[in-house]
C-alpha cells in the first residue's frame, strides 16, 4: 500500500510541467531592431544566445520557430542584434513551470541589457527593470509587446 501511494505521488507530480516560451512581439507597423547583451552562453531559460524568429497572429498563437540569418547578428558569443518585421516574434527562451508574479527574477539571472529600437526611438532596459516589461499571454507565453 505504502509503494502504490509513493508511485501514485509521484506520478501526479510528474504529470503536471509545461514550457512556457519568452517572446518579444513587434505588433507595430514598422521595423524594430532588438539587441542585448547576456551574461553566459545559455541555449534555455530567459536571454538565450541563440535566438529564433517567428511569425504571429496574435499574441496568444505564435508560428513555429526558424533562425533567420539574415535578420539576427550574432556579434559575439554573448552580444545578440536582430530586426523583425512586422508581425514577427524573437524567441528568447524557455523555461519550465514559469508563472510570471512568482519567477520575475529569473527574467533578470542572464541579461545585462536589453535596448529595442523603433524608429527614431530607443528604450534600454537594465537586468533590473526588465521584468516589469513582461505581461503573461498564456501560460506558455510570455512575452514584451513592442507597439
Amino acid at each position: 500500500m505504502k509503494w502504490l501511494l509513493l508511485f501514485l505521488s509521484c506520478f501526479c507530480l510528474s504529470g503536471c510541467s509545461y514550457l512556457t516560451d519568452f517572446y518579444i512581439f513587434n505588433t507595430s507597423e514598422e521595423l524594430i531592431t532588438i539587441s542585448y547583451k547576456t551574461k553566459k552562453t545559455e541555449a534555455y531559460h530567459p536571454f538565450v544566445t541563440a535566438p529564433k524568429i517567428a511569425s504571429f497572429k496574435n499574441l496568444k498563437n505564435v508560428g513555429k520557430k526558424e533562425t533567420t540569418q539574415v535578420a539576427i547578428e550574432i556579434k559575439d558569443s554573448l552580444n545578440i542584434m536582430v530586426t523583425l518585421q512586422p508581425k514577427q516574434a524573437l524567441w528568447i527562451g524557455v523555461d519550465r513551470n514559469f508563472i510570471l508574479k512568482n519567477d520575475r527574477q529569473q527574467l533578470e539571472e542572464n541579461l545585462d541589457y536589453l535596448t529595442i529600437t523603433q524608429g527614431q526611438k530607443i528604450i534600454k532596459y537594465s537586468a533590473k527593470d526588465i521584468a516589469s516589461q513582461f505581461d503573461e499571454f498564456t501560460y506558455k507565453i510570455v512575452g514584451i509587446a513592442v507597439e
